[in-house]
């Protein structure tokens, strides 16, 4: 009836004025206070009328002063990272990650509410996805806008508390934000099209074009990082489309780059594109383009650090060192053995100050991997040594500390799950360097003429763990390179 309508709106005004009210007279940089309660209540109020939205003028205002808020939390929580750095800050990290939790607990309802409105299905995604678009075309530019922000604010967000704090996100909303972020890209990039075309010589239009430029570029930004975080949920190798779009990007003046900080678009490429942990890295790269990749991710962290206060942690540092050693240490042609070595010794001593033990197995498992591997490509040989090993003994000796490293990795255990707030240590990641450390063991006793006592080796890890796929693999290989050297021999 009109007078239940008019008391609903009655109550979104003074939600409204509530709200705004509390917004001004809270101190943006306040680290001792949550957001305020009149927010959360008008946007509550606000999502009980989407079931049947339909554009009024208390509503478009009520939207109004959403995005305000939103975008004022989003600034509160930045102010507080900002001033956590420094030498006796008065905010701390944990104050600017408990301030960015709330953000996306603030934003990531309204997602929640369209999914269930449209009846968002994973099983069927084409028809959810048109469904989306329908629902979106039916709403006007004031409630398009509060999604967008929304979007922009929850992506920022989910950047600023990686590998810090989990908040996760079921399943299905993941792959519901994941295609409302691709459908406003398109949306946003139709527009600035649209804006392109219609500004001819009128001048006052050049300010809303470059508006739209900017949003268009935040999008693009932010939707290469949801994708990118997709791909490090799962086990599965990274597409090679991924390391081409970081590759893309590389020394171009995209404005998307000038976002990196804000949305870690290229820390996150970065990582899908090494691929170290679960594969043989940099598969789909030159040692250029490597290198190239490492710098910008570095710079991402850097950009993360000085204009929105997110310090890199450790791990985080360590990886970019461990990639740049991968880079240089014989993955790729024409890298810098010298720089590989030195950059694994100095990871195996700092990974021992990290916070989780099974952070620690898995750098250094990695490192001392690649320490074995550039000793059988004969560097410690050209650079000399005075340690008597010989090189076949010390590739051995740290080939076989790699594979107790990765013995000790726990998949379960505090610190695996929580990077990205995803499962970024699996299975997989194990597996792959047990089989890397057990054929470099085997290498090196063949290199020593123990031809015997490699098959051995390899039997024993297949037999121990029949069920794993790199083992039996590492068993065969060795097999059919013996049968190729013995025929070529025979030759």
């Amino acid at each position: 009836s009109s007078a239940h309508n008019r008391g609903e709106g009655t109550n979104l005004q003074k939600c409204r004025a509530r709200a705004f009210s509390d917004m001004m007279v809270e101190s943006v940089s306040s680290c001792e206070h949550s957001i305020n309660h009149a927010s959360r209540e008008l946007r509550d109020s606000m999502l009980s009328h989407l079931d049947n939205y339909r554009p009024t003028t208390t509503l478009t205002s009520t939207m109004t002063v959403l995005t305000k808020a939103l975008t004022r939390m989003k600034q509160r929580a930045k102010v507080i990272g900002l001033e956590s750095l420094g030498g006796k800050p008065v905010c701390k990290q944990k104050d600017a990650e408990k301030a960015w939790i709330e953000v996306t607990g603030f934003a990531e309802p309204l997602f929640e509410k369209i999914a269930k409105q449209i009846d968002w299905n994973d099983a069927d995604i084409d028809k959810s996805f048109e469904r989306l678009k329908l629902f979106l075309s039916k709403i006007d530019s004031v409630a398009i806008d509060f999604i967008e922000q929304s979007l922009l604010v929850s992506a920022t967000a989910r950047w600023m508390i990686c590998g810090r704090l989990e908040a996760e996100l079921s399943t299905e909303l993941k792959s519901f934000i994941e295609y409302l972020l691709l459908c406003m890209t398109e949306m946003v990039t139709n527009r600035n099209q649209e804006s392109k075309t219609e500004r001819s010589n009128r001048a006052f239009m050049k300010e809303n074009t470059n508006e739209e430029e900017q949003l268009m570029a935040q999008f693009k930004c932010a939707l290469s990082a949801m994708r990118s975080m997709k791909h490090l949920r799962t086990d599965a190798s990274p597409p090679k489309s991924i390391t081409d779009e970081a590759i893309g990007g590389l020394g171009q003046a995209d404005k998307s780059l000038s976002y990196t900080g804000e949305f870690g678009a290229a820390f996150l490429t970065f990582l899908n594109a090494w691929s170290g942990f679960k594969q043989m890295p940099w598969s789909y790269c030159t040692i250029s383009q490597a290198r190239a990749i490492v710098q910008e991710a570095s710079s991402c962290l850097k950009k993360a650090t000085v204009n929105w206060g997110r310090e890199a942690t450790l791990f985080e540092a360590l990886i970019l060192n461990i990639a740049e050693a991968d880079a240089e240490g014989g993955f790729l042609v024409g890298g810098l053995p010298m720089v590989a070595s030195k950059r694994y010794h100095s990871c195996i001593e700092k990974a021992k100050e990290l916070p989780h033990k099974c952070q620690t197995h898995i750098i250094q498992a990695h490192c001392m991997a690649g320490i074995s591997r550039l000793s059988l490509s004969g560097f410690r040989r050209r650079i000399g040594t005075r340690e008597i090993e010989k090189p076949h003994t010390f590739s051995e000796k740290f080939a076989r500390m790699s594979l107790d490293e990765a013995g000790e990795i726990r998949i379960d255990a505090e610190g695996v799950r929580n990077y990205i707030g995803v499962p970024f240590l699996s299975k997989r990641s194990i597996e792959f360097h047990k089989s890397l450390a057990s054929q470099l063991v085997a290498d090196s006793l063949i290199r020593g003429g123990n031809l015997k006592d490699a098959e051995n080796f390899l039997e024993s890890a297949v037999e121990d763990t029949p069920q794993d796929f790199e083992a039996v693999f590492a068993l065969g290989f060795f097999r059919l390179r013996v049968l190729f050297f013995h025929n070529s021999g025979d030759s």
